[in-house]
């Protein structure tokens, strides 16, 4: 009688656990979508933005970006239209920040921009900026059409939490909007 032992082993290319965690952490700290920051990582890193600058009396500006008439892009060209501009000013965001800022994706076409170590007027001057490159984006979902963006800018305050910045951002998005 014969015996025989088999010994086999797996060598299909195995995740490291490291870089499974380094998916994972993506998984929720990202907008699948844009790429960009998801609001629960907006809301962890702005608390702590918060408390390091008012510790370190620097500054550190908030944006809120909204893309104009979004719904009327939505009902004109589609879903997959819409989504392909969320993209495209989700990557002009991300090209316009510096290291140490987080843009991130705070609900339907709105997106914030976190930026450390920065005033209002400067910030104000970036915001104008990525809004004017954004105006003349053409977008091949849309027949090549641009888009326009609104922007709400506001600098950290003695006093403020991460609710009192968002709120008065949010006020000058509103004000933006308006003209």
């Amino acid at each position: 009688s014969y015996c025989a032992a088999l010994l086999m082993r797996d060598v299909s290319p195995d995740l490291s656990l490291e870089a499974r965690c380094q998916s994972l952490h993506e998984m929720a700290t990202k907008d699948p979508l844009t790429q960009v920051a998801n609001r629960a990582e907006f809301n962890r890193v702005h608390e702590m933005f918060v408390v390091a600058h008012l510790e370190r009396q620097l500054p550190c500006s908030l944006i809120i970006a909204d893309i104009d008439h979004f719904k009327k892009v939505n009902d004109t060209f589609g879903h997959q239209a819409g989504d392909s501009v969320l993209k495209a000013f989700a990557a002009l965001l991300k090209r316009s920040i510096r290291p140490g800022d987080l843009v991130a994706r705070f609900g339907g076409e709105e997106f914030v921009i976190l930026c450390t170590d920065s005033t209002n007027a400067v910030t104000a001057q970036r915001a104008d900026a990525i809004r004017a490159d954004f105006s003349q984006m053409p977008h091949p979902d849309l027949g090549r059409r641009s888009c326009t963006s609104s922007f709400g800018v506001t600098e950290i305050q003695a006093g403020d939490t991460p609710a009192t910045m968002v709120a008065r951002a949010d006020r000058a998005l509103y004000e933006a909007k308006e003209r």
